[in-house]
Parts: C-alpha cells; sequence; structure tokens
C-alpha cells in the first residue's frame, strides 16, 4: 500500500525526538487490531514502531473484554498519542 503518510509521521517523530532528546516525548507508535472470539473473550493485536531503536514488534493475545492486559502493555510502552 501507500506508506508515505506512515512514513512522514516517523521521520518527523524520528526528527524530533532527537532535536529534543526529551524523556516526555515518546518514539513508539502503535496499531491495535480487535476482534471477537469465539469465548466471551476479545483477541488482541497490537503492533509498536519504535523510531529511536529502530524496531518493530508484533503481539496477539486473548484478553478479557475489559481489556486489562491491553491496558497493561500499552501503558508500558508508552506510545504517541
Amino acid at each position: 500500500g501507500n506508506l508515505a503518510h506512515f512514513e512522514d509521521d516517523v521521520f518527523a517523530a524520528d526528527s524530533e525526538i532527537s532535536a529534543s532528546r526529551s524523556d516526555e516525548i515518546s518514539s513508539c507508535f502503535v496499531s491495535i487490531r480487535l476482534s471477537a472470539s469465539e469465548s466471551s473473550n476479545v483477541i488482541v493485536g497490537l503492533a509498536f514502531v519504535d523510531v529511536l531503536l529502530r524496531e518493530i514488534s508484533v503481539i496477539e493475545f486473548q484478553d478479557t473484554p475489559n481489556l486489562y492486559q491491553m491496558e497493561t502493555v500499552l501503558f508500558r510502552k508508552g506510545p504517541r498519542v
């Protein structure tokens, strides 16, 4: 697909973070995919892109309808808002 807009966001974030070197700015983007499973649980898929470390991480897991595990993962990674 067309990744130009995504690349613009990633590289803009990289230059902002490099210029400021502040812990207040996160270097991580996240994409979330939620889908229903046969049980009452929710299947959560998360993809993280860290522009400073130049890493891509992907995880998929089952969570409760309250999404407590997803909340914990997002809190620990601290993606950009």
